[in-house]
């Protein structure tokens, strides 16, 4: 005669078992929390250090083609763009916005695209939300003069950007 199988009893979990994993998920979601907060001062930083690229490139720029290049600051919208003057109508009341070499889009950035947190707070060149550079890679006003004192832009999250007036040296300081 043969026997059937004895059906094996279901087996589930033990209580040690799952306070193991409640801990481990635990420190888990501590771990990932933490991590998350960070974020967004990280996107902050990279915001500013897009900004301190971007001014670097408009007086690269500027020395590489003896045309004036200027960086406009809206901060209502938090946005700047990258202007260029022609050589046919010199000056900043006629420069005119370059497109960006990557994108050949025009050379607009907001803030806000590349971290939601990031604010442009104040500009301030000569009391001019705006700084432009000539072929020696000086800061200029506006006005077309060299700056007289250094240049900030302040971000949200504590960051400066400073254009210094005698060599237009492009700092960031947290």
């Amino acid at each position: 005669m043969h026997r059937p199988h004895p059906i094996p009893a279901a087996r589930g979990f033990t209580l040690v078992e799952l306070i193991i994993v409640c801990v481990v998920l635990a420190i888990l979601s501590v771990s990932v929390t933490a991590a998350m907060g960070n974020l967004s001062g990280q996107r902050r930083a990279a915001a500013a250090r897009q900004l301190q690229a971007d001014l670097t490139f408009a007086r690269q720029r500027a020395v590489a083609t003896s045309l004036r290049t200027w960086v406009v600051f809206d901060t209502a919208a938090d946005t700047y763009q990258v202007r260029v003057e022609s050589l046919a109508t010199p000056g900043f009341a006629a420069a005119s916005v370059m497109l960006d070499p990557a994108t050949r889009a025009p050379f607009t950035t907001r803030l806000s695209a590349i971290a939601p947190e990031a604010d442009l707070t104040a500009a301030a060149f000569d009391s001019q939300p705006a700084v432009g550079f000539d072929y020696l890679g000086r800061p200029l006003a506006t006005s077309g003069s060299l700056l007289a004192a250094a240049g900030t832009v302040s971000m949200s999250g504590g960051f400066t950007i400073t254009v210094s007036p005698s060599t237009g040296l492009i700092t960031l300081s947290p």
